[in-house]
């Protein structure tokens, strides 16, 4: 008979006062679990999260505990590489770990895998919107974030969003493939797609859309999408969490505008901001606009006006162009070029457009001109760098650059989860500064230019471009013309569109829109002017592709093209004579074209002076003094007998359960007599008061 060996576990310190009914002391790493649970439960967050249930079950689990695992896993000071790590560390704690919450039972590994996956889509956006509007809502209406803000060249106080999108890749191994072996799955597919050939060297990569508050660094919105994601429907999710927010700061601001980057040109970004209403600054990817010869004239004469900088990069200069017509008369806005010099070695990289010396960049803003110049809209775009790094933040802090899981909304769930947490140590950081007010320095006029506008310079004189432009007095031709001739423009569009509808029988111009009519009945409205060969000016008429591509006579205008995005384009001669005034009066009026800036706004804007960062740390530091105990008593034996019986029919037969059924699996029966105490040095609790992170009594 072989010999047959009984060892026991040695019982841990938690499991031994478990048994004799006595308080389990926590370790000191989940006790910034234990201050985020009470904060959910004091705003009634947490209320909220019980009447939300899975699609599909995890067992007795349902989306709460989902979310009491990740915020004990993001919140846990000691790192952890993975889920499935951290819930076998955090097993022995489980009970306390759950009863701090109401809950019964902690949730194991394989349990929170089916949860994640049984998050819809729906629930998960409507989860990660409600997390980071109550962890945001407090902290904006502090008084640290209030006086920090960005102020205008008026001295009024303005709420600035950036919006960008951050990249998640992955990479796919090679998998062997054989007869006998089954088809390669690859469980990436189903939340990643391929996106742009060679960026960050994935091969898939999922897209994570957020909107962040430019003073405080809180993130207001998340959405995540595979691939490169839908650009417009990430900027609708977004401007609606931005609304929302607005209902809460409109009070306090003078006004609001988001800060995007320029993907697609830049024209989507500015067509949804507006209409939601919402200001906007995006850089502008239609470079063409500097061919014009009117723009042309502009840059070498100027105005250009220094932007200030951080000291360490390119120094820029920037100009307004004025108020145009965008996209076929489909948005109008003020248009912002700046410029620097071409770096030494002839090379460049990044966005911009190399012209002689310089490289120029566009943007379009539509923020109105006597509180923002044209070098401060530049000052404020750059400041979306910040987002950058706040990217780069969060992941050293709770390495969102990975897969939580293989769905698309359990893996938004787990970010927002850790996002919420972001908001919360920014909220309890301000408490520091309660006892101190922000104290900035006073907002300095603006200076008198040395020169007059409309001049560089001598040190500052452009290298002349490659491109001859026009005459540049006739800069101010519109600007200081009389009204009848303000009308001759207009008059001389209309001859010349009549003269060419002469030539094309089924054709119309309309001068009451500046517009030729066509034969289906749509409007083709005046574009712009180019300049052709020998000085000739062509006046362009488009059309909006969303009509011309369904339209039935499109085969008979345009045969050779077969584009989705087609949109018909007519070109009118309008002189013979390259030298002809009319022409060039013309241009003025076509392109709205006005000097830019000759009164600027009072003051300098000022960015905001808070330091997150240092917030965030400053919020930890408290809770390393703390010391935290829990009592969750066992249930009594009749109790546990009454688990295991059928009260009923439908619960022997395992029926549909209602949403207070399915909440009430792993309900704690006796929440009232879970005991939480923690012990912590002098004026701990009254931090805690002032940073609203949990109420006390006593």
């Amino acid at each position: 008979m072989s010999e047959i060996q009984i060892s026991t576990e040695q019982t841990t310190s938690a499991e031994r006062a478990r048994a004799q009914g006595k308080p389990v002391e926590l370790p000191a790493e989940y006790n910034e679990y234990l201050v985020v649970s009470l904060w959910m439960k004091t705003t009634q967050l947490w209320s909220w999260l019980k009447q939300r249930v899975l699609a599909r079950r995890a067992g007795a689990y349902e989306l709460c505990d989902v979310v009491a695992a990740l915020v004990a896993f993001f919140t846990h000071r000691t790192p952890v590489r993975a889920l499935r790590d951290f819930l076998k560390k955090s097993k022995p704690y489980g009970p306390e770990l759950a009863g701090v919450l109401d809950r019964h039972a902690w949730i194991s590994q394989p349990a929170l895998s089916r949860a994640l996956a049984g998050v819809d889509l729906q629930l998960a956006r409507q989860v990660s919107a409600q997390l980071l509007l109550s962890s945001s809502r407090q902290a904006l209406s502090h008084q640290a974030v209030q006086q920090t803000g960005y102020l205008d060249g008026q001295g009024d106080r303005w709420q600035v969003y950036h919006w960008d999108v951050t990249v998640t890749t992955l990479r796919r191994r090679a998998l062997p493939q054989d007869e006998q072996l089954p088809e390669p799955a690859r469980p990436g597919d189903r939340i990643a797609a391929p996106g742009y050939p060679g960026r960050k060297r994935g091969d898939i990569q999922l897209s994570r859309s957020t909107v962040s508050d430019a003073n405080s660094a809180l993130w207001l919105h998340a959405d995540i999408q595979p691939g490169n994601g839908q650009l417009v429907s990430q900027l609708h999710l977004a401007a609606e969490s931005i609304e929302q927010v607005e209902a809460l700061v409109s009070k306090q601001v003078h006004d609001s505008v988001v800060v995007c980057d320029g993907v697609s040109g830049g024209l989507p970004q500015a067509r949804v901001l507006r209409e939601h209403g919402l200001k906007f600054v995006v850089r502008y990817g239609h470079y063409e606009l500097l061919d014009e010869p009117q723009v042309q004239a502009w840059l070498q004469q100027g105005p250009w006006m220094a932007v200030q900088d951080s000291k360490s990069g390119p120094k820029r200069q920037a100009m307004s162009l004025g108020k145009r017509v965008l996209a076929g008369g489909q948005l109008t806005a003020t248009v912002i070029v700046s410029r620097r010099r071409l770096p030494r070695s002839g090379r460049h990289r990044g966005a911009g457009k190399v012209v002689g010396s310089w490289v120029y960049e566009l943007y379009i803003t539509d923020l109105a001109e006597t509180r923002w110049a044209a070098n401060d809209v530049v000052t404020l775009y750059y400041g979306r760098t910040a987002i950058e790094n706040r990217f780069a933040a969060e992941d050293r802090e709770f390495a969102l650059d990975r897969i939580f899981s293989f769905t698309g909304p359990g893996q938004l769930l787990a970010v927002s989860v850790a996002l919420m947490i972001w908001n919360l140590r920014i909220l309890r950081g301000c408490s520091v500064l309660d006892d101190e007010p922000v104290e900035r320095l006073a907002q300095k006029p603006r200076p008198t230019p040395q020169q007059p506008l409309g001049t560089t310079s001598d040190d500052e004189t452009p290298e002349p471009d490659t491109a001859q432009p026009l005459d540049p007095s006739s800069a101010s031709t519109s600007s200081t013309s009389s009204g009848h001739e303000q009308e001759q423009p207009n008059e001389s569009l209309r001859l010349a569109a009549e003269r060419w509808c002469e030539n094309h029988s089924s054709w119309h111009y309309r001068h009451d829109h500046r517009a030729l009519q066509c034969p289906a009945g749509q409007m083709l409205r005046f574009s712009s002017l180019r300049e052709r060969n020998k000085g000739r000016l062509m006046a362009r008429f488009r059309g909006r592709s969303s009509v011309c591509s369904t339209c039935p006579k499109r085969s008979h205008c345009t045969p050779r093209t077969t584009s989705s995005h087609f949109a018909k384009e007519v070109v009118v001669p309008l002189v013979s004579q390259p030298n002809d005034t009319t022409s060039v009066t013309i241009l003025n009026h076509s392109s709205r074209l006005r000097k830019p800036f000759t009164t600027l706004p009072p003051l300098i804007p000022v960015a905001p002076v808070l330091l997150p960062a240092v917030l965030r740390r400053e919020s930890l530091k408290p809770l390393l003094t703390m010391t935290v105990s829990v009592l969750v008593p066992a249930l009594s034996e009749q109790r546990k007998q009454a688990i295991a019986k059928a009260i009923d029919d439908a619960d022997r037969q395992r029926r549909r359960l209602t949403i207070e059924q399915r909440i009430a699996l792993n309900e704690y029966p006796f929440p009232d007599r879970i005991l939480v105490r923690i012990v912590g040095q002098p004026g701990f609790l009254d931090w805690l008061d002032s940073a609203n992170a949990w109420p006390r009594s006593g």
